[in-house]
């Protein structure tokens, strides 16, 4: 069981890295103005 919520924590850490890397790609093409069009949201 202690595995299994380990394993859990690793996939919430990957998914936070994947949320602040999207943040990150969305704020650098904010600043190129291409975020106006809806190709940001994917």
């Amino acid at each position: 069981r202690a595995r299994a919520r380990a394993r859990a924590r690793a996939r919430a850490r990957a998914r936070a890295r994947a949320r602040a890397r999207a943040r990150a790609r969305a704020r650098a093409r904010a600043s190129t103005g291409a975020s106006s069009s809806g190709e940001a949201c994917s």
